[in-house]
């Protein structure tokens, strides 16, 4: 079984103290098996599909007309991608990333639609990242092309974004990017983990 380094209460409310739920079962090298296993998620939005941003997770203003793979510039993209929502009556624990301290990534093709010099407004000082409950979050959201002298049209750029406890328990992520820059494709990865039933051990004394 993969390390759980972390465990993030799928129920809101005063945290208790918590056992194995008695449905569980020990496999024969001596391990507990899930009884509620989240399986891994990992899915791949492109081609030249719209987006489908979720109005919870952005400022006000437009949301629609957005395309992976546009090709006109000035047109802000923004996207939500929806996967498993962990359960909300278990406790659950979620996988990390040998990235320690995240439980999910996404991964984002960007490529410029209008090159230009250093100081210039074109995809040159474009920026994107990840967006939770209207805000951008902090760490990941930068500047999408290397700040050189200049970007060209058509440069492509990758960037990871990596998601927290709290995004992955939502259920979506959401991201965005500047106006002169095309999304070519983005992949979320989630790697699972497991959920257990609450059970209350009753302290003694």
């Amino acid at each position: 079984m993969k390390k759980v380094s972390r465990m993030i209460m799928a129920m809101i409310g005063a945290v208790s103290i918590m056992a194995l739920s008695p449905g569980a079962t020990i496999a024969q090298n001596g391990k507990v098996l899930c009884p509620n296993p989240l399986p891994p998620v990992t899915m791949t939005r492109g081609g030249t599909t719209a987006a489908t941003p979720d109005i919870a997770d952005f400022p006000t203003g437009l949301l629609t007309g957005m395309t992976y793979n546009q090709t006109s510039n000035n047109q802000i993209f923004r996207g939500t991608i929806h996967f498993r929502k962990p359960s909300t009556k278990l406790c659950c624990q979620f996988n990390t990333l040998p990235r320690s301290g995240f439980y999910g990534k996404l991964t984002v093709r960007y490529k410029a639609l209008e090159g230009g010099p250093k100081g210039s407004s074109t995809s040159y000082n474009d920026s994107g990242g990840l967006v939770y409950l209207g805000h951008s979050v902090p760490g990941q959201v930068g500047w999408i092309y290397p700040q050189g002298p200049s970007v060209t049209t058509g440069q492509i750029a990758v960037h990871t974004y990596y998601l927290s406890a709290a995004i992955v328990q939502s259920g979506e992520v959401s991201f965005a990017v500047q106006d002169d820059t095309a999304v070519v494709s983005a992949t979320l990865e989630v790697p699972g983990g497991c959920c257990l039933q609450p059970t209350p051990i009753e302290k003694g004394g």
